[in-house]
């Protein structure tokens, strides 16, 4: 059996992980194909429909503008996996180069970089996220680069704890001594085996930057209204009258935070396990 095919034999074997990937699959195309499967017009308001239940026009019901629901929800997720995806994607080249450099930099090198690290862990993620959006703005674009500029540190203490334990390995000496170069060696031997840690941080960072967006944007420093944001949906229906009498509206971008954070977390432990061989002996 191939490295490929075993490893999605384990994969498959985590259900959890099977479900959590299927749901975003699906709602992956669910935010592509938003403009097909709605008018695509999240923010057209109509007052004579404005607090609506569910039903068959309107399936998750108008909120307090008479917006509907479920195409809020939908344009909503597309903000939410951006800034999940892109963010992580900055907090990874952030993290696996800064980790290799103090891995392999030299002593000086690896005790820039973690103090560094532990001045960036030494305060809370989201107090710094809260504070750096109030200064600079809550755009998406501000978002994405202050969870991706702030949330590399694990990632680099990872890669670098990585790193470290891959040059104790016999292979890594035989290399050197034979005289390839540390980039060399890097290159072909080092990254493949820091892949999978890497992927699985990936999941969880990623699940952790849809949190914080959604956090931020509720307290209302984050992706203002009328843009779409499940945050910005929770603030809006923050009011006792709509929690009480008005479920739709909180519930569905609240179910969706929910499920997607799970599903990503599922993921992650299911790629945690079938990229580690001990786990099924």
């Amino acid at each position: 059996m191939s490295n490929a095919r075993r490893l999605l034999h384990r994969f498959l074997r985590h259900r959890l992980g099977v479900m959590g990937a299927a749901f975003l699959l699906i709602l992956c195309l669910l935010t592509l194909l938003a403009p097909v499967i709605t008018d695509g017009l999240p923010n057209k308001a109509c007052l004579s429909r404005i607090y609506q239940p569910p039903s068959r026009e309107h399936i998750l019901g108008t909120d307090q503008l008479g917006r509907d629901v479920f195409t809020r929800v939908l344009y909503g997720a597309r903000v939410s996996l951006q800034v999940g995806i892109v963010s992580v994607l900055i907090q990874l080249s952030l993290g696996v180069l800064l980790g290799s450099l103090s891995a392999i930099g030299g002593r000086w090198m690896d005790v820039l970089i973690q103090r560094v690290v532990e001045v960036f862990l030494g305060f809370p993620f989201l107090i710094i996220v809260l504070v750096l959006s109030s200064i600079i703005g809550g755009s998406q674009t501000n978002i994405i680069l202050i969870i991706g500029l702030v949330g590399w540190p694990p990632i680099c203490r990872l890669i670098r704890g990585e790193i470290l334990s891959l040059r104790e390995q016999p292979f890594f000496e035989a290399a050197r001594a034979y005289g390839i170069s540390m980039p060399r060696l890097l290159a072909r031997h080092v990254l493949p085996n820091i892949v999978a840690p890497s992927l699985v941080a990936a999941t969880l960072n990623c699940a952790n930057a849809i949190l914080i967006e959604a956090q931020i944007s509720f307290l209302g420093f984050g992706i203002q209204p009328p843009k779409p944001t499940w945050g910005n949906m929770l603030m809006t229906a923050g009011q006792v009258h709509i929690l009480e009498s008005k479920p739709w509206i909180w519930l569905a971008p609240g179910i969706a935070v929910v499920l997607t954070i799970l599903s990503l977390n599922f993921l992650g432990d299911a790629l945690r396990d079938a990229f580690d061989p001990k786990y099924y002996i």
